[in-house]
């Protein structure tokens, strides 16, 4: 079975508490993926260029001066849309892109006692006023471990938020168009 969603996860107002529901907490940093000049690709090779005063890409000076060591440089990406072509939608989604990868991104492994559940993608309000900087956010569920035998092993690991994508492979799109041109052929069969 296949399951395909436009958005993963509910927001029903759902918190973890250190001391409640919540056995420990790891905070984890990741900023290998940092990016404060990003290089954006269209379809058919569309550039941004004519909306962007000639360049082809665009930068985050604030952030490259806050995450960069080498103010002489920038921390450089690049993305590409198979789907995008028009300039300005192609700056606007470029720019969208830049800000969930100009900051360091910050994980928490959470350890949950038995009765906590939350599901892939559920936003969740996490409280530790016994961490240093007191932890009071709001996630989304990214990870989870469930153990059936061992319910004192569950934990979830809690992301920022971020656009998940959903991007259809090749395969799948084949298999649609299969079934689509098998049910209409049913359909045409059925009528004569």
């Amino acid at each position: 079975i296949l399951e395909l969603a436009d958005q993963l996860g509910e927001d029903e107002g759902k918190s973890i508490t250190y001391g409640q529901n919540m056995l420990s907490v790891q905070r984890e940093t990741v900023d290998t993926n940092l990016v404060t000049k990003l290089y954006i690709v269209g379809a058919n090779n569309a550039s941004i260029a004519s909306v962007n005063n000639g360049k082809n890409y665009i930068t985050d000076v604030s952030a490259n001066s806050l995450y960069n060591t080498d103010q002489n440089t920038w921390l450089e990406g690049t993305i590409t849309s198979d789907t995008i072509t028009e300039p300005k939608a192609l700056l606007d989604w470029g720019l969208r892109e830049l800000r969930l990868y100009n900051h360091p991104r910050i994980n928490y492994a959470v350890e949950v006692t038995q009765d906590f559940q939350a599901n892939l993608g559920d936003t969740i309000k996490v409280i530790d006023l016994s961490m240093n900087p007191i932890l009071t956010t709001e996630a989304r569920v990214i990870q989870q471990t469930t153990s059936e035998s061992d319910p004192s092993q569950n934990k979830v690991v809690l992301g920022e938020f971020s656009t998940v994508k959903v991007i259809t492979p090749a395969f799948i799109r084949n298999m649609e168009q299969r079934w689509n041109d098998h049910v209409k052929k049913l359909f045409e069969e059925a009528r004569e």
